[in-house]
């Protein structure tokens, strides 16, 4: 006949030769383990310390740089695409003075003939101003893309493909310069 345990008391298990003989008695099992308030206001001022130094000493104008980069080469690959999708040529324009504002650096996707701005599809915008502190200098004042995305330099039909590199090179005063490159054939864009 098989024997019948009984239940497990608190006061069986202490008294017990094996909890006795352990190392952990059954107090040490039932204490809950975790963090003090202390430790956590601790942690949680060494973390807040961190952040704030690491905030005070990020370049803001190399995120304005960078940021501006992206959205220009963003422009880019959307004129590309465009041109590609449509069969027909579009083109991103550089202006290091802004026809429209005169004051900031800008740039705008067209047509061929730059009769007509395309609004950027994000922002409805037809003509994208930089930040006033932002400077842009491009190696060419437009960049052309055909039918199946490959850059030119004019926009005569049938045109002048790229020979070399077009950059467009971002700067402002005490931040780094950023450079965006569109690649000959293959109208490649790359930005840091």
């Amino acid at each position: 006949m098989a024997q019948q345990q009984q239940p497990l008391s608190v006061s069986g298990l202490v008294n017990s030769p094996t909890a006795r003989h352990n190392k952990h008695s059954l107090s040490g099992v039932l204490r809950q383990t975790g963090f003090t308030l202390l430790e956590l206001v601790i942690v949680m001022m060494l973390v807040s310390i961190l952040a704030i130094s690491v905030l005070v000493n990020l370049p803001t104008k190399a995120i304005d740089l960078r940021a501006s980069a992206e959205q220009i080469s963003a422009a880019i690959r959307y004129a590309q695409s465009l041109s590609m999708t449509k069969g027909a040529r579009y083109r991103v324009n550089f202006a290091t003075v802004c026809p429209v504002g005169g004051i900031n650096s800008c740039y705008w996707v067209s047509n061929l003939d730059d009769s007509t701005k395309i609004p950027e599809p994000a922002t409805e915008a037809t003509t994208i101003q930089l930040e006033t502190a932002v400077t842009l200098v491009s190696s060419n004042s437009f960049v052309v893309f055909d039918g199946r995305g490959i850059p030119y330099a004019t926009s005569t039909m049938p045109g002048t493909a790229l020979s070399s590199n077009a950059t467009i090179t971002l700067t402002a005063s005490g931040a780094p310069a950023q450079t965006v490159v569109i690649t000959p054939e293959t109208g490649l864009v790359t930005a840091p």
